[in-house]
C-alpha cells in the first residue's frame, strides 16, 4: 500500500505544481494572461510617470524654462520610486509654472527614450514570468505557456523533485528572474495563489488517500 500510495501522491503533487506554476505566470505582475491588457496597463502607467517632448525649436524653450523636468533621468529608477505598493504610478501629480506654460511636475523625455523603455518593460513582464516556465514544462499538464513569455526561454527557473515513492520529500518550483522586477513583485504572486491552490491540492490528496484506503 505504501508504494501505490506514494505514487498516487506524488501524481497528484506534481500536477498542481504544474497548476501553480501556470497560476504564477498568470498572476506575476501585472495579474493578467492577455498581453494586449498588460502592455495598456504598463504604457498608461509609463505615460503618467513621464512627459513626452519632440525634438527641435521647443526643446531650447523647455530646457529655459523648465530645465529641472528636461534634465537628464534615469527612467527605471525614476519609474520605480513613482509606483505604490499596488505596483501602479501614482497619478495625483504637482504642476510647475514658468511665464504662461503650465506643466505637470514629472521628468520629460525624448519620444525614442520613451518608446524604448516602454519595449524594455514589456519585455521584461515577460522575462520575470518566464522563471516559471521550467515548473509548466516539467508538470505542466500539456497546457502551453503564453508564446511571449516562452520566447524568454525556461533558463531562468528550476524545479527540484525529491518526491519518493514512500510518500515524503518535496517539490520546489524556483525563479531566478527576481532582478527582473524586484524580489517583492515576485514574492506577492506566490503569496496570492498560495492558499488556494494549496487548497485544491489538499482536496484531490483526501480524495486519493481515500481511494487507495478502500482498495486495499
Amino acid at each position: 500500500m505504501q508504494k501505490r500510495y506514494g505514487k498516487e501522491v506524488g501524481a497528484v503533487m506534481r500536477k498542481h505544481a504544474g497548476f501553480w506554476a501556470h497560476d504564477l505566470i498568470k498572476n506575476t505582475p501585472h495579474k493578467s494572461a492577455d498581453q494586449k491588457h498588460i502592455k495598456e496597463a504598463i504604457n498608461a502607467g509609463i505615460a503618467t510617470a513621464f512627459g513626452v517632448f519632440e525634438s527641435g525649436e521647443g526643446k531650447k524653450t523647455l530646457d529655459f524654462l523648465f530645465p529641472e523636468l528636461t534634465a537628464p533621468v534615469d527612467m527605471k529608477s525614476y519609474h520605480r520610486s513613482q509606483r505604490g505598493a499596488n505596483g501602479r504610478v501614482k497619478s495625483n501629480r504637482r504642476t510647475v509654472t514658468a511665464g504662461q506654460i503650465t506643466m505637470t511636475e514629472r521628468p520629460l523625455v525624448t519620444r525614442s527614450q520613451f518608446n524604448a523603455y516602454r519595449r524594455a518593460v514589456h519585455a521584461r513582464i515577460g522575462i520575470m514570468r518566464s522563471g516559471w516556465l521550467a515548473g509548466v514544462q516539467r508538470f505542466g499538464q500539456g497546457r502551453p505557456a503564453p508564446a511571449w513569455v516562452t520566447r524568454h526561454g525556461d533558463r531562468r527557473g528550476t524545479v527540484v523533485d525529491r518526491f519518493g515513492l514512500d510518500g515524503s520529500g518535496f517539490i520546489d518550483l524556483i525563479n531566478s528572474a527576481a532582478k527582473y522586477g524586484g524580489r517583492s513583485r515576485h514574492e506577492g504572486p506566490v503569496h496570492f495563489t498560495q492558499p488556494y491552490r494549496m487548497r485544491k491540492l489538499g482536496e484531490e490528496l483526501r480524495r486519493g488517500i481515500g481511494k487507495v484506503a478502500a482498495a486495499t
